[in-house]
């Protein structure tokens, strides 16, 4: 009987934490299942942080802005 009432409570507590998580993502603070994290300076930023706080993960950093830099290289390239 208790697994009756431990399972009901669960499946109301994933339900309690899916709805705080889609509510927090109406207002922004989370991104969790219907928005994706925007690219750009944002993202940057955090990059260029993380670089300051772990330097073994700078080279991550040099890596893509050299690929960005070559793909503006390139004539005719869309990007």
């Amino acid at each position: 009987m208790y697994l009756l009432y431990y399972l009901a409570l669960l499946i109301i507590g994933i339900w309690l934490f899916d709805k705080t998580c889609l509510w927090l993502e109406r207002k922004g603070w989370l991104y969790y299942r219907f928005k994706k994290p925007q690219k750009g300076i944002i993202g940057d930023v955090l990059q260029e942080l993380n670089a300051q706080i772990m330097p073994s993960n700078r080279h991550v950093i040099v890596a893509k802005k050299q690929e960005t830099q070559y793909k503006k290289s390139i004539p005719g390239s869309s990007r």
